[in-house]
């Protein structure tokens, strides 16, 4: 079966993720057993690559039917994509029953932004941790900043929509897109910081 292209693949994640994430996070608010064993497989399956925890291979599975069949053994860029935004989803949400942490249409800029809102005294710390995610050279280097800033987040119950963060996942891991992606969220943090500033 032959792969679409990266940005028919890329446009094809928010749903997809955001589908799968909602439904889990539904069964944990609601004291589903097992949408919390999901959620704390999935914790212990970050910083893991895709294929390698077998006891999460149905909640980070790729559907081939969307995604096309990997050429090889090796994880793709969508089973790259959808593992982090899972996992990470699955940290953000951990004893939150209250609200859930996936929302759709709110960017990563924006959460920040809102994070920077609400923690105005560490304002400068957390650009600086923005920053860093931004400028991280590798996927690696990225999801350590998006988990140290996702910590942050939950503290202060701000919701990210995870399909979106899935597809910036996605094109991270093209060096030509990832200007495309500081943009977005530089976009979005100034955004969030500005509405902030004209309620003042």
């Amino acid at each position: 079966m032959p792969t679409d292209p990266p940005h028919v693949l890329r446009g094809r994640l928010p749903a997809y993720v955001g589908t799968s994430v909602a439904v889990r996070q539904s069964g944990y608010r609601k004291g589903v057993p097992s949408a919390a064993a999901e959620l704390a497989r999935l914790r212990r399956a970050y910083g893991k690559a895709p294929g390698e925890v077998l006891d999460v291979a149905t909640e980070t599975a790729v559907d081939p039917g969307l995604f096309g069949v990997p050429p090889d053994d090796a994880p793709t860029r969508v089973e790259w994509a959808v593992h982090l935004a899972v996992c990470l989803h699955a940290h953000h949400q951990q004893s939150v029953t209250e609200s859930g942490m996936h929302r759709q249409g709110v960017g990563f800029g924006r959460a920040v932004g809102e994070l920077m809102n609400a923690e105005t005294q560490h304002a400068d710390a957390l650009r600086k941790r923005f920053t860093a995610a931004g400028t991280a050279t590798d996927l690696d280097e990225l999801a350590v900043h998006l988990r140290g800033l996702i910590g942050r987040l939950r503290q202060h119950r701000i919701a990210l929509d995870y399909g979106r963060l899935a597809a910036d996942l996605f094109a991270w891991q093209d060096p030509a897109e990832v200007p495309g992606v500081r943009m977005a969220w530089s976009r979005d943090l100034y955004t969030a910081r500005k509405a902030d500033k004209e309620q003042e």
